[in-house]
Parts: C-alpha cells; structure tokens; sequence
C-alpha cells in the first residue's frame, strides 16, 4: 500500500490558510527540534549514535521547507492506519486519528513513511508522491523518521509500535531491511 499511501499524504497536503493550527512538535523546522533530539541521540546505544548522529546532521542541511504551510495529518504511524487485505494485496482503508491535524512542512508526516515500509518501499511511495531519495524534502524526512523511531523504540517490549520503531531504527541506522 506504499503507493497509495503516499498519494493519500499528497492529497492531504495542500496549502493550509492562516487560521490553520500549528504545532511545537509536528511540521516544525527540523532546527527547532535539535536540542530535543541531540539529546534522544545520546540516549541510544553506543554503537547507533554515530550513525544516528550523520542522519540527523544530513536532515538538519537539508534545505528547509520555505513554501506556505500545508495541512499535515500531524500523526500517521502504523496504528492510525487501517489496511486491509484483498487478494493477498495490502490496502489502505483509512488514515484515523486526526488529533494532530497541523499545518507545516510535509516532512514531518513523510517521516512516517519508514515505519510503513522497507527502503524500497519508501522510495517507491516517494516517488509516487512526486520527490526524489535524497532530495532535501527526503532528507528531511529521514530526519523526522529517525525522531519517530527513538520515540517509539522505547516503548514495552510487546507494544507492537514499540517494536516498529526498533526496526525502523535498525532500517535507518544499520540498513537493515525489516518489513515488507
């Protein structure tokens, strides 16, 4: 469902009017959030936080998104989103949960694409979405991913969103290919 996920983020994201809301933590500058996760990066184990280290510094010289806001989801990780199966083929039904609807850079809900998918995955949902691996708005979602995923890693053992972001943190820091 990675393509159709995408498209359904490119929809959403469309130019937000000035009375929309913003956040502190959702589609903000990446800027804004280094202290906060310079910190989450000395909090990982040793041998992640170099790695983790070169991505946030790649995503911090990313050029920043310098268009009008758009209206973002603000939150779409695995558990607000409802897949079903037909014919052995993953859709997706529905994205819930919009408590966290902001407007901002793109970026921050694009970030959620790496605890979706595989790195191919990801690319292939990017393209569908009209940007490039390795352009500056990937960049900076890879930083949001990486945000997203030491937010969750910590959570219990046997919380599945828990176990999503371990594996998205071995998918980005290790390349490590975790899910289908």
């Amino acid at each position: 469902y990675a393509g159709e996920f995408a498209q359904y983020l490119y929809r959403l994201h469309q130019p937000a009017g000035a009375a929309a809301p913003s956040s502190e933590f959702r589609g903000v500058g990446l800027a804004a959030l280094d202290a906060k996760t310079c910190g989450q990066i000395a909090a990982l184990d040793s041998p992640l936080q170099g790695p983790a280290q070169d991505l946030w510094s790649q995503a911090l010289s990313a050029a920043p998104h310098d268009k009008a806001p758009l209206w973002l989801h603000g939150d779409p990780h695995p558990h607000n989103t409802v897949i079903t199966e037909q014919h052995g083929r993953c859709q997706l039904a529905a994205l819930i949960d919009f408590g966290d609807l902001c407007a901002g850079d793109p970026a921050s809900d694009l970030g959620m694409l790496w605890m979706h998918f595989s790195a191919e995955a990801t690319a292939s949902a990017f393209e569908g979405y009209g940007a490039q691996p390795g352009s500056d708005l990937w960049q900076r979602s890879r930083g949001w991913a990486l945000r997203y995923a030491m937010l969750t890693a910590t959570l219990a053992e046997e919380d599945p969103l828990g176990r999503i972001g371990r594996q998205t943190l071995q998918l980005l820091l290790a390349g490590g290919q975790c899910r289908k």
